[in-house]
């Protein structure tokens, strides 16, 4: 590891107005509120954005999702390789599933995640043009309010 060498810090999303935001159910956030489409909209626009960083960015969406499995195979953010191995697998992976670490990884794995993808909303929000200062606020207080949405597989 190179002198100077600044790891990425994982921290929560900043709270406002004290509030950590709803996680909302996917099919339910998409489809059944109106009032949500400025949300959604940050969403894919913000996804978009994480998916177009260059894969060697370590908050690239790549390295990112890296970290829990695929796509990749590189050390994340000038780590040791995974202290465990998966026998006949060529991909090294970070993620603990079927050990009993993995509520405490998961959590933190999320928490980066969603931070990473909160931050672009930001970029997005900057780039786009408003003809009133109330249509930026709307933008801004649905990105304080987003958290990522959750799969409920046992729906129809």
């Amino acid at each position: 590891m190179s002198a100077g060498y600044e790891h990425v810090i994982i921290q929560g999303r900043p709270l406002i107005g004290g509030k950590p935001g709803i996680r909302r159910e996917l099919s339910k956030w998409v489809t059944a509120n109106p009032e949500e489409s400025i949300q959604v909209s940050l969403f894919i626009r913000a996804l978009q954005r994480f998916y177009d960083r260059p894969y060697r960015d370590r908050l690239s969406y790549f390295q990112v999702a890296s970290i829990n499995s695929y796509p990749g195979d590189l050390p994340w953010d000038n780590s040791a390789d995974p202290a465990h191995t998966r026998k006949g697998w060529m991909h090294k992976f970070y993620c603990t599933n079927n050990l009993i670490t993995f509520p405490t990884w998961h959590r933190p794995y999320i928490t980066l995640f969603e931070r990473a993808l909160g931050d672009l909303m930001g970029e997005v929000i900057e780039s786009l043009r408003f003809f009133r200062d109330a249509d930026k606020q709307a933008w801004i207080d649905a990105a304080a309010e987003r958290r990522l949405p959750y799969w409920d597989w046992a729906l129809p």
